[in-house]
């Protein structure tokens, strides 16, 4: 089985700090990625070193009360 990565999706107006810096970081490390670690809702990616590049982790919003 493979990691997929797409594209992103890119706005065209900034956002500034702190969404620009992120979405700069995970362009860059996705190209990057050789290997990825799957630990419950934790994604970690590696390069080919085995160097973490990113560690993303999956979070469910709570249900909104009415």
């Amino acid at each position: 089985h493979g990691l997929r990565i797409g594209g992103g999706l890119v706005t065209t107006q900034a956002c500034g700090d702190p969404g620009d810096s992120t979405e700069r970081a995970f362009d860059d490390a996705k190209d990057k990625v050789r290997r990825y670690v799957r630990d419950g809702r934790t994604l970690t990616l590696l390069d080919r070193h085995g160097r973490t590049l990113m560690v993303l982790r999956r979070v469910v919003p709570q249900a909104r009360r009415t």
